[in-house]
């Protein structure tokens, strides 16, 4: 049985109309995109890194710094997705299994259940944890005499990727930055369930979804008429899921789900799972808790099965940019193709991956899967050759339906270059101090290009010198005409 979900959510820029009609000679294209990038470097304080190819020629439309080693920011989830697509294929699925160790008899299973994963990242704990309940009860087990297994050995025990984003601006709890493990649920959080606020001066209803994942809820929620003091506060403790909530609550209020990522998600997810097999009828007599080094490693008996397609994970991972959903695809890759589900691993998938089609990332640094850490750099000109090589596959059209076309909606592409439409497909990158976009454009003369655009900034307050540039160098490709 296969179950397949999905959380998406986005957020937006300034709304970028970019209105193309006539042809322009690749050469004025050149002269225009070098213009735009002299224009931005003005100031010292910017490097930018362009590379544009005819997907079917070759030719080099335009390069600009081609290949300086830049900080891609989310554009890292595109290679992650490329080198997915590449070696594992779409088909490819990620499955999370509960196996039965032991006797079983009379309802009752003398032994463990072993809840085995291998890092889907789409398990949603509202639909995932009813259904795999009912299915120990519906296969006659009422009785486990031993423990709930917490196998996410196919993963390492490193939770954070290296140089992602810290301090107190960034604390482990936050969501974008929740904990990669081979088991988790809802991208690897709980949620804070604020229930509707009756009369002003009662407390307010609050609750962890999904019940019984192992965190403690403390703190209170006031009530409010005034609209002005609705404000909800949610934070965790480092290394503990002790969850604290405070603030006020607008009276008349609708329900509000605040997710905070957990310290551990695999036992989060087999905290949970327990609760949940308690409320279909099913008692097990021990704890939750990781087997030994070669403890039920193999064998038991299949009780229940998840598997998740990779084509299903591709669009929450580059149209929505999910960090979460990137990162164990990526651990996912490396456990696959190199037998090591960890960060380093996933680098190495990647780059095995892409020389298998015949692209060497050579000085590249692939830190991670979803662009989180500074430690990450790519050339526009490698950016280009991961791309081309996976408009040459035979899966061309699930990878770039899966990117964001020019102003789809709820994407990160929602505001900007609605004029384009669906002949951009693109992905988005953003840091503090980078603005990425790599992608395919279809142009007013009817020739398809990819292309790269890297900018990266000593300073965070050139957000909006860079996305205006990144803005012209889209036209002026978007207007290339046919010719050399």
């Amino acid at each position: 049985m296969r179950w397949r979900n999905g959380i998406a959510g986005a957020s937006g820029w300034l709304v970028l109309l970019v209105v193309v009609q006539a042809q322009t000679p690749p050469a004025t294209v050149d002269r225009s995109v070098r213009a735009a990038l002299r224009k931005v470097e003005k100031s010292g304080k910017i490097t930018a890194g362009v590379h544009a190819v005819d997907v079917a020629s070759g030719a080099v439309i335009t390069s600009w710094r081609a290949d300086s080693l830049l900080i891609p920011a989310s554009n890292q989830k595109a290679i992650t997705a490329g080198a997915a697509v590449l070696a594992l294929g779409s088909r490819h699925e990620i499955v999370t299994d509960l196996i039965a160790h032991g006797v079983r008899a009379d309802g009752t299973l003398t032994g463990s259940l072993r809840l085995r994963g291998e890092g889907d990242p789409m398990l949603v704990s509202e639909v995932v944890l009813p259904r795999i309940a009912e299915r120990v009860r519906k296969s006659g087990i009422r009785r486990v005499t031993g423990d709930l297994l917490v196998d996410d050995r196919l993963f390492d025990q490193v939770f954070r990727g290296p140089g992602w984003p810290s301090g107190a601006r960034n604390p482990s709890w936050k969501p974008f930055l929740a904990g990669v493990s081979a088991l988790a649920l809802d991208y690897g959080t709980v949620r804070v369930r604020v229930g509707a606020a009756r009369s002003d001066g009662a407390w307010a209803r609050a609750k962890i979804i999904p019940a019984g994942a192992g965190a403690t809820l403390v703190g209170r929620l006031a009530t409010t008429t005034n609209r002005k003091r609705h404000v909800i506060s949610v934070n965790r403790k480092p290394g503990r899921d002790v969850i604290r909530v405070s603030g006020r609550v607008l009276v008349g209020t609708k329900r509000q789900d605040l997710p905070v990522a957990v310290h551990d998600p695999a036992l989060s997810f087999a905290r949970a799972l327990l609760a949940a097999l308690r409320r279909e009828g099913v008692t097990v007599d021990g704890v939750v808790r990781r087997p030994q080094a070669d403890e039920f490693a193999r064998g038991g008996h299949l009780v229940a099965r998840l598997a998740t397609p990779v084509s299903a994970v591709l669009p929450v991972m580059l149209r929505h940019s999910q960090n979460h959903c990137s990162e164990m695809l990526y651990k996912h890759c490396g456990a696959a193709l190199v037998d090591a589900g960890s960060f380093a691993g996933g680098g190495r998938a990647v780059r095995k991956a892409f020389k298998g089609a015949g692209v060497d990332l050579g000085p590249c640094v692939i830190a991670d899967g979803s662009g989180l850490s500074r430690d990450n750099r790519v050339t526009a000109t490698h950016m280009v050759k991961a791309l081309h090589a996976v408009w040459t596959h035979s899966e061309r059209k699930t990878f770039v339906t899966s990117l964001a076309y020019g102003g789809e909606p709820t994407t990160t592409l929602r505001r900007r270059y609605r004029g384009l439409g669906k002949r951009l497909h693109a992905k988005t990158g953003l840091l503090d101090n980078v603005i990425a976009l790599s992608g395919f454009i279809e142009t007013t003369g009817g020739r398809t290009i990819v292309f790269s655009i890297l900018m990266n900034a000593r300073g965070s307050f050139y957000r909006g010198t860079m996305r205006s540039a990144q803005a012209e160098v889209v036209s002026a490709l978007a207007r290339t005409g046919k010719g050399s």
